[in-house]
């Protein structure tokens, strides 16, 4: 069995061929790794040497592909966050792909990679992290 550090709980190269049977651009699969990652930002889960990209990711200095592109190679691995981020994504990182995949917003379209790439987008996906994490938490 391998470590954490092993790892990686995603990466936008894991759904290439979801988006291109779709035939969507490669960068549609990378908004809900960033809303993640924006999310954990916000509430200080990322590991301190990303101090950077966490202001870029608060404050949105860039679009979602070019953070997640220059700052983070469009994945989640476990040396991008915090023991407690660590612990959460691996128990509730499943969860939050389900969740978004039923939200109302994500049901209209064909598929997840089908929502537009945007700031919009990745605030759609935020509330659902957020009540996760209340429930994780309290367990």
């Amino acid at each position: 069995m391998g470590t954490l550090a092993d790892v990686t709980y995603d990466d936008a190269t894991y759904h290439s061929d979801d988006t291109e049977e779709y035939g969507l651009p490669e960068e549609s699969s990378v908004t809900h790794i960033l809303a993640f990652l924006a999310w954990c930002a916000q509430r200080r889960l990322l590991a301190d040497y990303h101090a950077t990209e966490s202001i870029a990711l608060i404050e949105r200095t860039s679009s979602p592909v070019e953070i997640a592109e220059t700052y983070f190679d469009c994945q989640i691995d476990p040396s991008m966050l915090t023991e407690e981020g660590n612990r959460f994504a691996q128990e509730r990182y499943g969860d939050y792909l389900d969740r978004i995949e039923a939200l109302p917003a994500v049901a209209e379209y064909e598929s997840l990679y089908h929502l537009p790439t945007t700031w919009q987008t990745v605030d759609l996906y935020l509330p659902v992290l957020d009540d996760l994490f209340a429930r994780w938490s309290r367990t």
